[in-house]
């Protein structure tokens, strides 16, 4: 198999693996950012319910839970808008 590829490779000229170097780059980019996105969107969603939790365990009301949280996507709205904060 690498042996196939090495021929492949041989067979391209520079302009082509200039391109195909570039995408590779390009690709492998764009599945970092990805990957690091949903992490983050995992750890807030983690947060959330770690809140949600301790509100219920308090005795908050499901209107007082809902307040919470909307306050905090609010202030998140609010940071993205200035150029602050997560995505």
């Amino acid at each position: 198999m690498f042996l196939m590829l090495g021929q492949i490779f041989d067979q391209l000229n520079s302009d082509h693996l200039f391109a195909l170097m570039m995408f590779a780059m390009v690709f492998f980019m764009v599945t970092v950012i990805t990957g690091i996105s949903q992490y983050f969107k995992v750890l807030r969603h983690r947060e959330e319910a770690v809140i949600k939790a301790r509100l219920i365990e308090r005795g908050a009301s499901a209107e007082e839970i809902e307040r919470i949280l909307r306050a905090g996507q609010d202030h998140d709205e609010s940071r993205k808008k200035c150029g602050v904060g997560r995505n």
